[in-house]
């Protein structure tokens, strides 16, 4: 690439960083105070201003993308300095979240705490890691442009990100190596549209025309704005959160209950230019029950204004239902150009949270016959609890999240399980919004597990 092309490139990636920023400068300005609604006050719908559906996506950074599909990634979701990188498969956590910054004519590529990628790690001194920001160790020149693929070669060494050997196996070190272009030093950047998030698809006018929310868009990703009447409970539900916008019909969204006795938790959050308000029916269009205003301290972190419905609902029979969006008191269809953001959580929730309510503990099962989430037995202390899968009598896994600050500054995960069933363990820092991963393969006895620098999260 000449120099002409390669300066055109930088003031492109330029601008559009810049429009970033102030896309996110928008975003701090337009969040309103939360307020709950006075029921004799009038009520007055425009006071909590947030930005468009796009403007919303865009806030959370990019996935560095190579082979495989697989993601860069942070080791342990670990911020310290010298924590190693790595490709996993893509979950848009704050691990896999980056940006490259321009610093004169280069770029730093920041990841968690906003520290540099730069090698010196390893035996070879090759191997990327987290630093300081402090000099020519940390500056990136892509080759040849940030618009599609391209390669990041190292300013000082002239070497390229490349991911050893070519493998596409989950935990892959990254590490600089001499430039050949393969597959292994090619890169893409992809905006973070966080798991569980979907775009309203008109028209969805009716309940004949409801957009299906089918079970695969929903995860148990940790987010901030999923919660219930007084926790988070993302790792907790499934869930899935639909960007809405209006054109003066009725919004209708219909989904599958799995289970008798399963719960749904519906929460709008993020209203432009309207009340909101909400009803469920049943797939014959019998009406179930509907909300209008709720508490601001319902719904976790998203719900900031009284104005936004909440509502939860249990399930004597498995089937088809269907979830409506109007505006308030539900003879009005959502205003043309009003938005808002509806999640949906559906099931049982199946975490504990542990350790004075600062991490969650999710656990996913699957056999040769099916899968399913484990459930908390009423066994448990403020730091530790036991799991079962298939029922009560039944105990599986008894898992601890210890505070070792004292120590190590890390939080401890000690596990041990007695079985052979394919596993998954979750840990989630509610503080921090950070996950950590265990898995035990299929047919294969669980090993314990006694990971005493977990997370770097203190205090």
């Amino acid at each position: 690439m000449n120099n002409s092309s390669r300066k055109t490139s930088r003031t492109r990636v330029w601008r559009s960083t810049l429009v970033c920023a102030l896309a996110a400068g928008a975003l701090l300005t337009l969040t309103g105070p939360a307020r709950a609604h006075d029921p004799a006050l009038p009520k007055d719908p425009d006071t909590v201003q947030l930005p468009d559906p796009e403007l919303l996506k865009a806030a959370n950074g990019d996935l560095v993308v190579g082979i495989a599909d697989k993601c860069l990634d942070v080791e342990g979701a670990d911020p310290s300095d010298g924590t190693f990188l790595q490709i996993f498969e893509c979950h848009g956590q704050d691990n896999q979240r980056f940006e490259l910054v321009p610093v004169g004519t280069f770029f730093e590529l920041r990841g968690l705490a906003g520290k540099c990628v730069q090698p010196g790690g390893g035996e070879d001194e090759r191997r990327l890691m987290l630093g300081p920001c402090d000099g020519l160790e940390d500056r990136w020149d892509p080759d040849p442009d940030l618009a599609g693929d391209f390669t990041l070669v190292h300013v000082t060494t002239g070497k390229c990100m490349d991911v050893r050997g070519a493998s596409t196996e989950d935990r892959t070190p990254v590490k600089i190596y001499d430039c050949h272009f393969g597959v292994n030093q090619t890169w893409r950047l992809e905006a973070n549209n966080p798991a569980g998030l979907i775009e309203e698809a008109e028209p969805n006018n009716s309940i004949a025309s409801s957009q299906f929310l089918p079970p695969e868009a929903f995860t148990r990703t940790y987010d901030v704005d999923i919660g219930n009447f007084s926790d988070n409970n993302s790792v907790a539900m499934p869930h899935v959160s639909i960007l809405g916008t209006g054109d003066d019909t009725f919004d209708y969204y219909s989904f599958i209950v799995p289970n008798a006795w399963d719960q749904a938790i519906f929460d709008i959050d993020a209203t432009v230019g309207m009340d909101s308000y909400l009803r469920l029916y049943n797939g014959s269009g019998v009406l179930l029950s509907t909300n209008d205003d709720s508490s601001v301290t319902w719904g976790a972190a998203g719900s900031v204004t009284g104005l936004d419905s909440f509502m939860r609902y249990t399930f004597s029979q498995p089937g088809t239902y269907v979830i409506q969006v109007a505006r308030c008191c539900g003879t009005q269809p959502v205003p043309d150009g009003a938005s808002y953001k509806l999640n949906v959580s559906i099931g049982l929730e199946s975490a504990m949270v542990l350790n004075g309510n600062r991490f969650a503990v999710a656990v996913d099962w699957r056999t040769d016959d099916g899968s399913g989430f484990g459930r908390p037995s009423e066994l448990r202390t403020d730091d530790s609890g036991i799991f079962y899968f298939f029922n009560a009598d039944n105990l599986e896994l008894l898992i601890k999240v210890l505070d070792g600050c004292a120590i190590n500054e890390r939080y401890w995960v000690f596990f041990a399980a007695t079985t052979d069933v394919e596993f998954t363990v979750t840990v989630t820092d509610l503080v921090h919004g950070v996950s950590k991963t265990y898995s035990n393969p299929a047919h294969h006895p669980a090993d314990a597990v006694t990971d005493s620098s977990a997370f770097a999260t203190c205090p």
